[in-house]
């Protein structure tokens, strides 16, 4: 079912009959990969309506996802129950769409930072982050990464250096998530306007 519902007409079926209902009682499955499955299919399946009516506790959810991910990227060969790590990523950026798992994910002092962490082996946190970026709340924990701040402003003014269109398209969406749409795009310690710049040449 996991795999079927990769394919849009099949996954928009799923979920208008309801099959997250039937889902949701495997995540605390005895034996771990029907648990990993349930949770990877739940992240594709589910919307914040369906989170709330059936009661999934956000933090148990986003739990599970980060540390099936945590130790898949620990591992050789990249998987965690024979599941490879790019899909678990892919079904955490279906999953991060919905306002509970951001909350949860911006309430944690662990989940942003690890994905910062390993951004540079897997290009679709990227696009993870740019999801992310559009909760002002999350904001203060981007701006607390200058780093990061500098790499996206790079891949943005320079997207041929990125390793795919996807990874300069990301970054160029969360930069601009990132600054006041009205401003100058500019790091923190730059000038941010124009007519800051023109204000400070006049003093």
């Amino acid at each position: 079912m996991k795999n079927a519902s990769n394919d849009s007409t099949i996954r928009l079926y799923l979920q208008e009959n309801h099959a997250a209902n039937d889902v949701y009682p495997y995540i605390d499955a005895e034996y771990d990969r029907l648990r990993l499955q349930a949770c990877m299919l739940l992240g594709v399946l589910l919307d914040d309506n369906t989170i709330r009516q059936l009661k999934i506790p956000s933090d148990k959810l986003t739990q599970l996802y980060f540390e099936s991910i945590d130790c898949a990227h620990k591992s050789v060969n990249k998987c965690y129950k024979r599941v490879p790590i790019h899909l678990l990523l892919k079904a955490l950026s279906s999953l991060v769409h919905n306002d509970s798992i951001q909350f949860t994910i911006t309430t944690s002092n662990n989940y942003f930072d690890y994905l910062i962490s390993i951004i540079d082996d897997y290009n679709i946190i990227y696009d993870i982050l740019w999801t992310l970026s559009f909760n002002k709340k999350l904001h203060e924990k981007f701006n607390s990464h200058e780093a990061f701040f500098k790499q996206i402003r790079t891949l943005a003014d320079q997207p041929k250096i990125a390793s795919d269109k996807d990874v300069a398209r990301s970054a160029e969406g969360t930069l601009w998530n990132l600054t006041d749409r009205n401003q100058v795009i500019a790091l923190p310690d730059q000038p941010k306007t124009v007519d800051q710049q023109n204000l400070n040449s006049e003093k």
